[in-house]
């Protein structure tokens, strides 16, 4: 039970440090990978990649069976599973260190590899299933291999091949599985650890190169999309130097306020602190007589790192922290390892020890400084996906739908690397939000996304638009193609999407209305309400004569005594629908909020609506249904009783 005691509350550590994951909604590939497996046999995950470039049939597989069991994409179980297997793999560093490097390191290397700060795009997204679960069979490879190979032979050596081959089938990486297992033999032999009698352990890591090379071989008959696989050597420098800061995470860490400080770009600062990093390591292990533990988790990070260098271009590995998650075990076996050094003199390695645990409260403080800000972000991304799915499926199936302004990812103001994009993406532009509402509810509406960039304020995050931006032409165009229309608001301390309405067609108004504006424009219809602190103003205009002028909309909020006290001045549909491109028989649907101050005091309010000339600003002449003029050209249609 006590062997069981450390191993279990590292598992627990990390899965509480991952649990507000289970709170997400599907963000970034989820919507497109995780329905992928949907309606197709286990045959046919084994043997076809269908459509996409890469072979990784058993995250699908469990996808797949996730949702016969569930019935449905539930977010909660999705973002569980890697969090557990993530918890796992923390464990499960624990033994591996153990055998290189004494209990104190194991758990130190544990605990940094549960915080790592860049395996957080690894852990918080279902989608990304492929990094954890690959890592985690690996793991279980060189675990089982190392138990065979110290004289359990069999049942560990088949535990550890079997391991291999759902590693391979779980994602492209587990090819470095032969090169890992040469290398636990090469630092077996560096230690001069003897083979117990009657193992042959010399010739097995063969059995993992045959693995290797059959699953390559499978995957280049699996068919699959085609890519461009050419990567330049400036792309693979790169794409190095940012694994490189990862490995020297602990100082690259600090290069942000030390590149203010010293009024030195952080990018010319990193190769310095890349060197010096390595250079602590080298003449720490060396000084400690460790150099095979720090030879084996260098050579982890490597030579899980090459094949992403060669392989992938450096513009999509900067936006991809999450490669490094398999690397991270060579990177927290590397500073895990410190603790472990052993010294000739007594009283410096007790000062040693000292250092290092102080070092390592240090990481790990930072580290999860680092998580709970991704929290934040994911927690903002989340809602936004939330809001904007309940909106989309409220309509139903068959509606069309305008998005407007619906940012696509967020990203701290301060970049805290030199390199790299360590923000959150919900919606990538190439997943479709038709997609994104059905994998959260099953509803599929049709829905047309476009960006308005002078209506955007900026935010305590940077935003970065989902689709193209557009004038008011194409959206009057858009607004014509869509029953409704929706808009991203900018709040102060969140993102909310909010109705503007509907433009359409229904030939020409019958009736005077309420109010006219120059035997154009007809105030059909006006309401108000009060909705969580917000003044909530629906107006249906109607146009019977083309107008070329450039006239918007105010909307006013006076006090009992006259006094204006709030306004949203603006075109109708949140400032998307100009009044010029308006033709006769147009029916217009205008969603209004009126934001007013908190500290209003109680009391009756009047509401006034009219159209004014954004040159001029002259207010336009408006009558009533008798032909009577409104005073002020201000038509009063309700009074608010604000408490």
């Amino acid at each position: 039970m006590k062997r069981a005691l450390i191993p279990l509350s590292l598992f627990l550590f990390a899965a509480l440090v991952y649990a507000p994951a289970t709170s997400y909604s599907f963000m970034y590939d989820d919507p497109l990978d995780l329905t992928r497996a949907e309606g197709r046999t286990l045959w046919s995950l084994l043997t076809s990649a269908q459509g996409y470039a890469y072979f990784r049939p058993l995250p699908f597989i469990i996808w797949q069976a996730m949702h016969e069991m569930l019935g449905r994409y539930d977010p909660f179980w999705y973002h569980l599973v890697p969090v557990l297997i993530h918890a796992v793999n923390s464990s499960l560093i624990y033994f591996l260190c153990k055998r290189l490097a004494g209990s104190r390191s194991a758990f130190c290397a544990a605990i940094l590899f549960a915080v790592y700060p860049f395996s957080y795009q690894a852990v918080l997204g279902s989608s990304a299933l492929f990094h954890p679960l690959v890592t985690l069979f690996i793991l279980g490879a060189v675990l089982g291999y190392a138990r065979a190979r110290a004289g359990q032979r069999w049942p560990w050596l088949g535990l550890s091949l079997a391991c291999a081959v759902l590693a391979l089938l779980s994602h492209e990486e587990a090819v470095i599985l032969g090169p890992l297992i040469t290398l636990w033999e090469v630092q077996e032999w560096w230690r001069q650890r003897p083979e117990r009698p009657g193992v042959r352990p010399a010739l097995w890591p063969l059995a993992y190169w045959g693995l290797s090379l059959a699953y390559v071989v499978l995957w280049l008959a699996v068919p699959k999309k085609t890519v461009n696989a050419l990567v330049g050597l400036d792309s693979i420098a790169q794409s190095a130097l940012y694994f490189l800061q990862g490995f020297a995470y602990p100082l690259t860490g600090t290069l942000t306020w030390l590149g203010a400080a010293t009024h030195t770009d952080q990018q010319t600062l990193l190769p310095f602190a890349v060197a010096a990093a390595l250079f602590f390591l080298l003449a720490a292990y060396g000084r400690g007589r460790m150099l095979p533990t720090l030879m084996l988790a260098s050579a982890w990070f490597a030579i899980s790192g090459l094949p992403v260098w060669l392989a992938l271009n450096f513009a999509y590995v900067v936006d991809g922290p999450r490669l490094l998650y398999l690397p991270s075990v060579g990177i927290a076996i590397a500073w895990g390892g410190l603790f472990s050094l052993r010294f000739q003199s007594a009283g410096f390695g007790r000062w040693w020890r000292s250092l290092c645990l102080l070092l390592a409260l240090a990481i790990t403080f930072s580290s999860l400084a680092f998580l709970s800000r991704r929290d934040q972000l994911y927690g903002q991304g989340s809602r936004i996906v939330r809001d904007f799915v309940a909106t989309a499926s409220a309509e139903g199936n068959t509606a069309r739908l305008l998005a407007v302004n619906l940012p696509s990812w967020l990203a701290l103001r301060e970049a805290e690397y030199p390199m790299g994009h360590s923000g959150v993406t919900m919606i990538p532009s190439y997943v479709g939000l038709d997609q994104v509402v059905y994998v959260h509810t099953g509803i599929r509406p049709k829905i047309k996304a476009l960006t308005y960039a002078d209506i955007l304020k900026p935010w305590q995050y940077y935003l970065g638009p989902y689709s193209e931006s557009a004038d008011l032409r194409a959206f009057d165009a858009a607004l014509r193609q869509t029953d409704t229309a929706y808009i991203t608001d900018i709040l102060p301390d969140q993102l909310v999407i909010h109705r503007v309405g509907s433009l359409h067609s229904e030939g020409l108004p019958r009736g005077a209305g309420i109010a006219t504006w120059d035997q154009a424009i007809i105030l059909q219809n006006a309401t108000a309400r009060i909705e969580s602190g917000v003044i909530v103003a629906e107006l249906d205009w109607a146009c019977q004569q083309a107008n070329t002028d450039d006239r918007t909309v105010f909307l006013h909020l006076y006090d009992g005594a006259g006094k204006l006290v709030a306004q949203a001045d603006g075109y109708p549909l949140g400032n998307l629908s100009a009044l010029q491109f308006w033709q006769p028989g147009d029916i217009v649907h205008d969603v209004r909020r009126l934001d007013v101050s908190p500290d209003l005091p109680s009391g009756s309010y009047t509401l006034a609506v009219g159209l004014y000339d954004r040159k001029t600003g002259q207010r336009i002449s408006v009558v009533d249904s008798n032909g009577t003029t409104y005073v002020d050209a201000a038509v009063r249609f309700a009074h608010i009783t604000w408490r």
